[in-house]
């Protein structure tokens, strides 16, 4: 009976053996095919989380500014389209920085432009007012101090004069016979006449650090902070400086050429003094003036001096 039954357990073993084996193979390949799965699975997970990173690196480069870097996107997958599109908009991103920067550039560079061109009109507009403050205070014909630069300065000296303690000559000077120069030579040659004598008397009175103004027609004003000495020396030198010139005039009585007269006046002021009022200084020098034209003209004569006379 044992025996029997061993051959026929060996017999439905040798049966079996071909379904074993199947199954045994059938196991063998589904573990492969799942170990397969698995390692798959893994490379892809590594690989969708190794492009995250890339993405999130490049994004936050992006942020920060760099929009330098690109993913590598040489497949069809919906990652790599993913980095495409990434790619695309940091490709619009950049065109988009680089349009702004360009028109940046190009507003600074007109700003700059505009700021220089305001810069040359503000410069050509403080010349320009320079010269038009310049102009009122000269004289149209022969561009010495007019008597409006003459009445402000001498105010000015004047002030400090009294204030300072110190001396101060103020000159009143005529052409001799101007009239008859005007009349013989003509109105050109007169204000030639002017224009010459101007430039003699303001050559001489720069000498002695003086202003010389023409107050209107043939009368020229001086006035300087100087000594007594100084004074007189001053006046004896504007007039021969206009007699040196030499020009003709063959109706003057004074000389055959023209000459000036001029009349003076020194304020010495004492102490703490209270300026004159500038008026009471003009009109001592031109009673000084008129009494050096009745006594013959061509030479310079000073009033009475000291501050009593002139206050």
């Amino acid at each position: 009976m044992t025996g029997w039954r061993v051959v026929v357990i060996g017999e439905q073993v040798e049966i079996l053996e071909p379904l074993i084996r199947s199954r045994a193979f059938t196991t063998t390949f589904v573990l492969i095919v799942v170990l397969l799965v698995v390692i798959t699975g893994i490379w892809l997970s590594g690989f969708f989380l190794r492009s995250i990173v890339a993405m999130s690196a490049l994004m936050r480069r992006a942020a920060q500014g760099d929009l330098s870097g690109r993913l590598e996107a040489g497949g069809t997958d919906e990652i790599d389209s993913l980095k495409r599109n990434i790619n695309e908009m940091l490709d619009s991103l950049t065109q988009a920085f680089d349009a702004r920067s360009e028109l940046t550039r190009k507003l600074q560079h007109a700003n700059s432009s505009l700021e220089e061109k305001v810069r040359e009109r503000t410069l050509e507009l403080e010349q320009a007012n320079r010269w038009l403050e310049q102009q009122a205070l000269l004289d149209g014909l022969t561009g010495i101090a007019n008597r409006k630069q003459f009445t402000e300065t001498s105010q000015r000296m004047l002030d400090r004069s009294a204030e300072e303690g110190a001396e101060l000559v103020l000159l009143l000077l005529d052409i001799d016979y101007f009239k008859r120069y005007n009349d013989t030579y003509g109105h050109v040659m007169g204000d030639e006449c002017l224009k010459n004598v101007a430039g003699a008397l303001q050559q001489e009175a720069e000498k002695h650090g003086a202003l010389v103004a023409r107050l209107g027609g043939e009368e020229f004003a001086v006035i300087a902070a100087m000594t007594e000495d100084g004074a007189v020396s001053l006046a004896g030198h504007l007039v021969e400086r206009v007699r040196s010139l030499q020009i003709p005039h063959r109706d003057s009585k004074a000389a055959p050429y023209v000459t000036v007269s001029c009349g003076g006046v020194i304020y010495l002021p004492e102490a703490a003094q209270v300026a004159p009022p500038l008026e009471t200084l003009i009109q001592a020098a031109d009673e000084a003036l008129y009494k050096v034209k009745s006594s013959g003209r061509n030479h310079y004569l000073f009033g009475d001096r000291g501050p009593s006379q002139v206050t």
